[in-house]
């Protein structure tokens, strides 16, 4: 059993609660560049803030993977959660780009941006 502090735990699971809206995001951006899709693993992700109005207003960094434990980037990205539970994206901001190792550089389709 993994010992997590209540706040790595609620990180986890606000994550995880998230990931498929992150997951389809991040696609979403990438897929003009990889002829595949990224990964998102929620260990590789963090929760930067939440503030909360009438809503809240949540915050991810993201390093999608292209393979195992191969970050293509750094991106951040702002979700509005409704009291369903609904996630909209507000902003996506791509902020790094990483080397794709060499192994990798069939699955590139364009080259990523660079920041």
């Amino acid at each position: 059993m993994i010992n997590l502090s209540q706040n790595n735990l609620k990180d986890e699971l606000i994550l995880s609660l998230l990931n498929s809206y992150i997951t389809s995001a991040i696609n979403q951006y990438y897929n003009q560049y990889f002829n595949s899709e990224l990964e998102v693993y929620n260990y590789e992700n963090e929760v930067l803030d939440i503030t909360s109005l009438n809503y809240l207003t949540v915050r991810i960094g993201v390093f999608p993977q292209i393979g195992a434990h191969n970050p293509v980037g750094y991106d951040r990205l702002t979700y509005i959660v409704d009291a369903s539970g609904t996630a909209i994206l507000q902003k996506y901001e791509h902020l790094a780009s990483y080397e794709i190792p060499p192994h990798l550089k069939d699955t590139i389709t364009k080259p990523l941006p660079r920041n």
